[in-house]
């Protein structure tokens, strides 16, 4: 995939990757980096996505799936305007994406118990805004620093928050692999929206990512390989990095670069 200017936003460029890693029989995550429907650019924006599936017999790879293809076409076929807050919409394609992974399991008895994480970044208008559910993360990379901009729906996180483990203890904790939150597994789903938009800048970088890519590479050298001003070289390095240091997980890498100017959108309608 080059990364070149994309159809709709000229502001944007973009690269996606996604591995197998070395140690998994299969695939299991899912990428969503098309451009926006004809007609849907100055009003819908333009959504990236992540999904990192888990089941077996091949179930992880169709909860993914289903998730980054519903999430997409039912957010663009909602009726947004461009001054519109898009945040429900973003919650009602969540929403709607549960529902279709828990009906396939039902329709498919073997894959009763797949699931999936899910984060979405959506830029519309010189701002962004990220969804999420599970352990897959956003970040943004903004004048040489990586900031994160979701938190793990994992039990590990779910302690610190609490107190009862500090972050260094989180960081290698088992509970980083028990996900306390996730597309398909529970009949109520409460992903977490951002409640507004975050202005953009110019040279910002964001990136989506699976687990696969944070646990062989630590944030640090995450930072080190966005350094790298070409975002298809950049994509491209971190999944190799992350399968020199072990692989142990399927590697997924969304990168996007914003070369437009700080948001000048008229405020959104209020509700």
């Amino acid at each position: 995939m080059a990364a070149s200017p994309d159809d709709n936003h000229d502001e944007i460029r973009h690269a996606a990757r996604s591995d197998r890693g070395q140690s998994r029989p299969a695939n299991e995550d899912s990428l969503h980096a098309a451009p926006a429907p004809d007609g849907k650019a100055a009003t819908h924006g333009r959504i990236f996505i992540v999904a990192d599936g888990m089941g077996g017999h091949a179930a992880g790879e169709v909860a993914s799936a289903l998730a980054v293809s519903t999430v997409a076409e039912r957010y663009y076929a909602a009726p947004v305007t461009a001054d519109a807050d898009p945040a429900p919409s973003l919650t009602a394609s969540f929403l709607d994406a549960h529902q279709a992974i828990r009906e396939d399991a039902r329709s498919h008895p073997e894959r009763r118990r797949m699931g999936t994480t899910c984060t979405a970044l959506l830029l519309r208008g010189g701002e962004f805004w990220t969804a999420h559910i599970g352990d897959s993360r956003a970040y943004l990379f903004r004048g040489g620093t990586l900031r994160r901009l979701t938190r793990d729906h994992n039990l590990a996180e779910e302690l610190r928050e609490r107190g009862t483990l500090s972050a260094g203890e989180a960081a290698g904790h088992p509970g980083q692999h028990i996900l306390t939150r996730a597309m398909g597994i529970e009949e109520k789903l409460e992903p977490e929206i951002a409640p507004r938009g975050r202005p953009l800048e110019a040279g910002d970088r964001l990136l989506l990512c699976s687990d696969g890519l944070l646990r062989p590479l630590g944030e640090g050298a995450i930072a080190a390989a966005l350094l790298e001003p070409d975002p298809e070289t950049a994509a491209q390095r971190l999944i190799d990095e992350a399968n020199a240091a072990g692989g142990p997980d399927n590697i997924s890498v969304v990168l996007i670069d914003w070369s437009g100017a700080r948001a000048t959108a008229p405020p959104r309608a209020r509700r």
